[in-house]
């Protein structure tokens, strides 16, 4: 790699930092769908469960539970 493209790799890198640092990543991996960040390996069967249907998230008792 030269070092033009070890330059932008970093810049690409530090812009991606600061843009999860903003939204307020707790955790990897980071997945943000609608306004909904999902973080962690142990998200995932509910990200995709909230894919398939977002009434899984957006219904009376998790807005209770929040």
């Amino acid at each position: 790699m030269d070092e033009a493209q070890l330059s932008a790799t970093k810049q690409a890198l530090r812009a991606n930092t600061d843009e999860a640092v903003a939204r307020g990543v707790f955790g990897v991996p980071s997945f943000f769908i609608d306004g909904e960040v999902f973080w962690g390996a142990d998200s995932i069967d509910f990200l995709r469960a909230f894919l398939a249907d977002p009434s899984v998230l957006h219904n009376e008792e998790m807005q209770r539970v929040d």
